[in-house]
């Protein structure tokens, strides 16, 4: 949310599915989107990416943030990247 937007949205789960139910919605979004998210988990790109890893052990930052980002629309940092790519590396690998 940014502060001259005034624009929000509360939402809870769905049971145990993966559904969101619009709780309260505030206010017209007049502001534009933005693809940043900064607090995105390592350990969860880890995850989703280690066939990304498997298939392409160097892996450039550069192509890894395209891969990123044609599948979830979102950029991440440079930094978070490299955590990224690593932690998958131990997940594939260990600590070799």
């Amino acid at each position: 949310m940014q502060d001259d937007c005034g624009f929000f949205v509360l939402c809870s789960q769905v049971g145990k599915s993966k559904d969101l139910s619009i709780k309260t919605m505030v206010g017209t979004h007049t502001c534009g989107t933005s693809m940043k998210i900064p607090t995105i988990y390592v350990k969860w790109l880890a995850k989703k990416y280690v066939n990304n890893v498997r298939r392409q052990p160097k892996i450039s930052l550069k192509a890894f943030i395209g891969d990123i980002y044609d599948e979830l629309k979102v950029e991440i940092s440079t930094t978070t990247t490299y955590r990224a790519i690593k932690a998958a590396g131990y997940l594939l690998y260990g600590n070799e």
